[in-house]
């Protein structure tokens, strides 16, 4: 009866056999023992893999490569990928899009830095900016957001007071409890669920290097 080391580890063979029947090759092995032993090898690669490996694939190496996937569709983001088999498609199980300056989409006056991210199911926005006048109801809107980052239709945000640290829950559009007057910085930290679950067309702005947002 042969004997072999593998899936434990990895077996060891000469990779010439001895010149006559009676010899033994490098490894100790005679004739017969070399037969036994690869018999009982290629016995034991057939337990570890099972039956029909590679299934529908040509080989089990092209299975093994869609079993995930990780992908950069726009270099700065990520995008993890698994494979449904029973739909024969890519399932997306985690997108991050990486922190976003996207202070270009600042409007009607407001200046300042905001940085925006989706990671997974939750999008994150962090602003700190001002107005060169006291803002007034015109001004309510600092900016619109694209596909992918947007609040849904009746979606919460958790707001965080700049001054206090305090996190309230409210309907998206509310910042702090009052405006800030004219030049007077406004912070505040947004939390809700994107308005789609697909990884967006775009990302919005550049990468931001703000290690604190």
């Amino acid at each position: 009866m042969g004997t072999s080391v593998y899936p434990g580890s990895l077996d060891n063979f000469a990779t010439t056999s001895p010149a006559q029947l009676v010899n033994v090759d490098s490894t100790g092995r005679d004739h017969d023992a070399r037969h036994d032993d690869l018999e009982a090898a290629v016995e034991n690669i057939e337990a570890e893999l099972g039956t029909n490996p590679s299934s529908s694939w040509s080989t089990v190496t092209a299975r093994l490569a869609v079993i995930s996937q990780v992908t950069h569709p726009f270099t700065d983001d990520v995008r993890v990928q698994v494979y449904d088999a029973g739909k024969s498609a890519w399932q997306t199980s985690w997108y991050d899009s990486g922190k976003r300056n996207v202070a270009s989409l600042l409007v009607n006056g407001w200046t300042g830095t905001a940085v925006l991210q989706r990671a997974g199911m939750t999008v994150r926005l962090v602003l700190s900016i001002s107005h060169p006048t006291t803002p007034v109801a015109t001004y309510f809107n600092v900016g619109t957001l694209p596909a992918g980052f947007a609040v849904t239709a009746y979606g919460t945000a958790v707001y965080r007071n700049s001054v206090t640290g305090v996190y309230t829950f409210g309907r998206f559009g509310m910042v702090e409890s009052a405006l800030p007057a004219a030049n007077q910085a406004l912070t505040t930290e947004l939390l809700w669920i994107p308005d789609s679950t697909a990884v967006p067309a775009s990302l919005p702005g550049t990468l931001s290097s703000a290690a604190s947002v």
